[in-house]
């Protein structure tokens, strides 16, 4: 488990360890192949029950391959973890910490760690557009 201070610091030294280029400057793969790898990583998180390795690698991968389409998989990929905000010396696994940092990656804001805080700020920027649920998702 990581205390509230030592996710701060992991998030910021993640943020500085970021790949060196954006993703409209993907690794030399082409778009077919890199929607193929987001499409996988997207079915991993749809499909999981619990945070193991897959889940893991996923949010590893979509800090590289993901982009817009991936924000509704990664919020709903929080309700794998406790729906709560960090405080005092509350600690998440790493995996949540991967996962809430995918998110303010890709959205450019933090808006907590929970899967509510996340469905909040989806449904307040993107009205009229419930997140989809696990069974609306699957393909």
């Amino acid at each position: 488990m990581i205390d509230h201070k030592s996710l701060a610091l992991f998030l910021a030294l993640g943020m500085m360890a970021a790949p060196a280029f954006s993703n409209s400057e993907l690794p030399k793969e082409s778009k077919k192949v890199i929607a193929h790898k987001r499409a996988k990583y997207h079915r991993i998180l749809d499909s999981a029950d619990k945070p193991d390795n897959n889940v893991h690698l996923a949010f590893g991968e979509l800090g590289t391959y993901g982009d817009e389409s991936s924000i509704p998989h990664l919020i709903s990929a929080l309700r794998l973890f406790p729906d709560e905000e960090l405080s005092g010396n509350v600690g998440m696994i790493c995996t949540h910490a991967h996962c809430v940092q995918d998110l303010e990656q890709l959205t450019g804001v933090k808006v907590g760690v929970s899967f509510s805080s996340w469905k909040a700020w989806w449904e307040n920027s993107h009205p009229g557009q419930p997140l989809p649920t696990r069974a609306q998702k699957s393909h």
